[in-house]
């Protein structure tokens, strides 16, 4: 019996040693460059009427933007960024976001980030580390790309 109970707790803190090797948090500076400039995602889409969530935030505008979309319709929200929180235009509403940034492996993604403090948008995104965005043009670009049909 106690052979088991051994073999079960090395089990189990081999388990919790490889989810925390699995999702090591990014450094303040390195978090910041991954978030900006970066195009995020929810989830990737099963089908062209999957809604998904992104977000992009933009450095050189200091604005951001949630979408919500599938391949035939979406609405999106801007919202400009500073160190006070992030500013809805559309309202006026403040959010003071907390993000956590940390290296995953979830379906083939590089990035995960949990998004507490804000009244939109979902709570998990990810994305990878090939989908910078240099411009709106881009973002528009690269969502045309993954609503395209398959």
């Amino acid at each position: 019996m106690k052979k088991i109970i051994v073999a079960a707790a090395i089990a189990g803190l081999a388990v919790v040693g490889w989810k925390l090797r699995s999702h090591k948090s990014v450094d303040a500076q390195d978090g910041r460059n991954v978030l900006v400039d970066q195009f995020w995602i929810d989830h990737a889409p099963t089908n062209e009427r999957d809604p998904i969530n992104f977000m992009v935030v933009f450095s050189d505008q200091k604005v951001g933007v949630m979408r919500n979309m599938t391949a035939y319709k979406g609405s999106d929200e801007m919202f400009v960024w500073a160190k006070d929180g992030w500013r809805w235009p559309s309202n006026g509403d403040l959010d003071k976001p907390f993000i956590r940034i940390t290296t995953c492996r979830e379906d083939g993604f590089d990035y995960c980030m949990d998004l507490s403090g804000v009244s939109r948008g979902v709570k998990h995104y990810r994305t990878k580390k090939d989908w910078k965005v240099r411009s709106i043009a881009d973002e528009q670009a690269l969502a045309a790309k993954l609503d395209a049909p398959r």
